[in-house]
């Protein structure tokens, strides 16, 4: 049919795969001390995914849906500067390489990522979702700045609204 697009996503996202393989004190310690040795571990996850991505676009996926959390209520989980250098390069190499296929990529993060999503759309994100009013997400600030450039998922107070709020707070 013309309006089914095939949705896909990724089985190994850099940044959580990372932090909780290693635990975040570990990581923080390797991205101070050894990040050579961050990049290492992010080449070859980012390995793996690209080779998952062709094989999803030979399948014919349109929409490719990669999850990775980079933020916690009110503050990222990496600062703007450790992401620019050691995250964000992994995560241009797989935005291209969808768009190289045709697909689009979203991409779920819960928590505050605001500063860090105007290098993600630079480097190729068609869509993020989550966007958490809770976690401190200006949804305001980030449509007028981003908004033709980033179709926008979710804005929804999930972890108090939805959960506990009353038929009334939801609607």
């Amino acid at each position: 049919s013309p309006y089914v697009y095939p949705i896909a996503s990724l089985l190994f996202p850099l940044f959580e795969h990372l932090f909780e393989g290693m635990t975040i004190g570990r990581m923080a310690y390797y991205m101070r001390k050894d990040p050579q040795y961050i990049h290492e571990v992010l080449s070859e996850f980012t390995k793996v995914n690209l080779e998952i991505i062709k094989r999803l676009a030979e399948a014919g996926v349109d929409i490719f849906f990669y999850y990775d959390d980079l933020g916690f209520k009110g503050k990222s989980i990496i600062s703007l500067e450790n992401f620019r250098k050691l995250l964000l390069p992994y995560y241009k190499q797989i935005y291209q390489e969808c768009k190289k296929n045709g697909m689009f990529v979203v991409q779920h993060s819960c928590g505050y990522i605001d500063k860090l999503l105007p290098d993600m759309v630079d480097a190729g994100l068609n869509g993020i979702q989550a966007l958490e009013p809770a976690a401190g997400v200006d949804l305001a600030h980030l449509k007028e700045t981003l908004g033709d450039r980033l179709c926008f998922f979710g804005g929804i107070d999930s972890s108090a609204i939805l959960s506990f709020g009353t038929p009334k707070d939801v609607e």
